[in-house]
């Protein structure tokens, strides 16, 4: 059976940190009739002034009953006063000869964006992870100085450390893990 707390942490914690889920038992919400979306793309011939080789950008509009929820409710503390999450994307096929600029392209799109966002130094979602932020290269030892880095950025202070004390508590060997997973407190010292 599922506690509160590790319910708390499988709404927002980090997919793949705590275990796997066999069966939810929800109950179901009265939603509106009208739900409003949009999407605005344009290509050459519909009017953008120039063709760009793979860039993109995603502006996912956060607000709403979102921003409503206290950041100690769920562990994705930044939302509110957040209009848009905004996900640098490139693409490019198996025949490139340099894969490399096209990460390079989006990293200067990234540096040149950061002073124009609301936090800056800016927070990550981690439902969109971000290795720049940095990775666990040893599945068993973390190396906390980036664990703390990238799991405060994602989380918060209060939320990261509440996501280690469940982790330890459900999984204290670190089997369901990843690069950037919630790490037990047993490898904390």
């Amino acid at each position: 059976m599922m506690g509160k707390d590790l319910f708390w942490a499988i709404r927002g914690g980090g997919g793949g940190s705590f275990g796997i889920i066999l069966w939810w038992k929800i109950k179901l919400v009265p939603v509106p009739e009208t739900v409003t979306f949009f999407r605005v793309g344009k290509t050459l011939e519909q009017g953008a002034t120039k063709l760009e080789e793979s860039p993109s950008m995603v502006w996912t509009p956060l607000g709403g009953m979102m921003s409503r929820i206290s950041e100690s409710k769920i562990p994705y503390p930044h939302r509110k006063g957040i209009l848009f999450m905004i996900q640098y994307l490139t693409a490019w096929g198996d025949g490139d000869k340099d894969p490399e600029r096209h990460i390079d392209r989006i990293r200067e799109v990234y540096e040149y964006m950061t002073p124009y966002v609301f936090n800056s130094p800016r927070q990550a979602y981690v439902n969109y992870r971000d290795l720049d932020l940095g990775i666990n290269k040893n599945n068993m030892c973390f190396d906390w100085p980036i664990t703390d880095h990238w799991g405060i950025r994602y989380y918060n202070e209060d939320n990261f450390k509440r996501l280690v004390r469940v982790k330890t508590k459900v999984d204290p060997h670190n089997f369901f893990r990843h690069e950037q997973s919630i790490p037990p407190l047993i490898n904390y010292y």
